[in-house]
C-alpha cells in the first residue's frame, strides 16, 4: 500500500506476495481479505501470478452532492483472513494493515 489515507469514493488497492515457508513465490493462490472498521467487507483476489503477486480492490462510495451517504469515514484495517493454493496449506498467520477513509 503506497498510502494509508483515502477519501470516500477512492479505490483502496491492496497488494501482496504469497510465498511458501522457504520464501518461494506461490502462483495460483487466492487470498481472502477482511476489511473492518465503521463498515466491513470480504474480498477475494484473483489467483496470484508466477511471482506470487496478488491484488484486491475495495471500491468505496463517495457521498452524494448534498454530502449524504457514501462510505463511512474512520479507521479501517485489512487482514488476510484466508488463503487457498493447490498443494499448500495456509499457516493461519494473518497480516494486517491499517488505513483511514477521511472526509
Amino acid at each position: 500500500m503506497l498510502t494509508n489515507s483515502f477519501v470516500a469514493g477512492d479505490e483502496v488497492v491492496i497488494r501482496g506476495t504469497v510465498e511458501d515457508e522457504t520464501g518461494t513465490p506461490v502462483s495460483g493462490a487466492t487470498v481472502n481479505i477482511t476489511i473492518a472498521g465503521p463498515e466491513s467487507a470480504e474480498l477475494s483476489s484473483a489467483p496470484s501470478d508466477a511471482a506470487g503477486s496478488f491484488e484486491v480492490t475495495w471500491v468505496t462510495t463517495a457521498p452524494n452532492k448534498k454530502g449524504n451517504g457514501g462510505t463511512a469515514t474512520g479507521a479501517y484495517s485489512a487482514t488476510v483472513s484466508g488463503l487457498t493454493a493447490s498443494g499448500f496449506s495456509w499457516d493461519g498467520v494473518a497480516t494486517t494493515i491499517s488505513f483511514a477513509v477521511d472526509p
